[in-house]
């Protein structure tokens, strides 16, 4: 009886410490999120109003470049391994997409368009983003 109650103990005390971990790892991974660089601090904002009454805008950006992190392995396994991270156009439609979002948050852009925006064209070339648009 004394063993079943000792086992019994032993299990409530390996579930406890599981559900702490748990708890600990998710709040790890949820304050390890990062949050994207204030674009539009640096970001040019130009508008153009036309007789008709509507208004256009062009916003963009320059973006800095990455910082040079050291070699710290080099590949010669010849395994396919072609520099680790993600392709280019992915990060390319991160980036766009992150500036986008700064775009709609910019101070200058909710008030010039009042009632939201539809973006006619964005394109990102040589680290520069462009956003062309008009206010609904």
């Amino acid at each position: 009886m004394q063993k079943i109650r000792h086992r019994m103990a032993i299990k409530k005390c390996i579930f406890h410490a599981l559900l702490i971990f748990a708890v600990l790892l998710f709040a790890s991974g949820c304050a390890g999120k990062k949050r994207p660089p204030e674009i539009h601090q640096s970001a040019n904002f130009d508008t153009k109003e036309l007789a008709n009454g509507i208004k256009l805008f062009t916003y963009s950006t320059r973006e800095r470049r990455p910082s040079v992190k050291p070699i710290t392995s080099v590949d010669q396994g010849g395994r396919g391994n072609r520099g680790g991270g993600q392709r280019p156009e992915k990060d390319t439609e991160k980036s766009q997409e992150r500036f986008k979002k700064a775009m709609l948050q910019d101070p200058r852009v909710l008030n010039y368009c009042p009632k939201g925006v539809l973006i006619i064209e964005q394109h990102s070339v040589n680290r520069q983003q462009t956003i062309r648009g008009e206010c609904k």
